[in-house]
């Protein structure tokens, strides 16, 4: 099923973030609070505190596609459920103490196989490229630095954090590394 979107910053996709209370996220990111203290973690389909406070620092990409997931289907996924999904296909590698990943190639085949819609991924498209996609109606999720979350901060690096594009906005968008497009 293929589901046309509005593009731009009147979309339609809701919001979700890797933490299930979205109030809290900055206290999570600064580790004034712990993940485990999250007051809605059940939502995130975790069996325990512990198995949320597991995942739930490392799965900004299952957010991205909670939120694409949600516009298309209708159904809000839980979080964990579908970051553990995505390990069965290697898209992460849970350690006893971390989780390593996200990896790009099964991650974009857990989304093909599992949900029957075609994602893909590159370190190359331009900015240009970004923005006729979203234009289009694609879904674009970019790995960036996640010093973003600071306005007016310069990235050090590229890459370390997944972000879904729905909007383009030249003077803003620097130093993308990688891709994936949904449609």
């Amino acid at each position: 099923m293929k589901k046309t979107r509005e593009s731009g910053p009147q979309s339609s996709i809701p919001y979700f973030a890797q933490w299930e209370s979205p109030d809290l996220v900055s206290e999570f990111i600064t580790k004034s609070r712990k993940s485990q203290s999250d007051p809605r973690w059940k939502e995130s389909g975790a069996e325990s505190k512990n198995e949320y406070a597991f995942w739930s620092p490392n799965i900004c990409g299952m957010a991205c596609l909670k939120m694409i997931l949600a516009e298309v289907t209708g159904i809000a996924y839980p979080l964990i459920v579908l970051a553990k999904q995505a390990a069965e296909y290697g898209a992460y590698i849970p350690s006893r103490t971390d989780v390593l990943g996200l990896y790009y190639a099964p991650f974009c085949d857990f989304i093909n196989k599992e949900f029957c819609l075609s994602a893909w991924y590159s370190s190359n498209l331009s900015i240009s490229q970004i923005e006729r996609e979203v234009e289009k109606g694609s879904y674009v999720i970019a790995s960036v630095h996640s010093s973003i979350r600071t306005p007016k901060s310069s990235p050090p690096s590229k890459g370390g954090h997944l972000v879904l594009i729905i909007s383009v906005d030249r003077k803003k968008i620097t130093k993308l590394l990688f891709i994936i497009l949904q449609d």
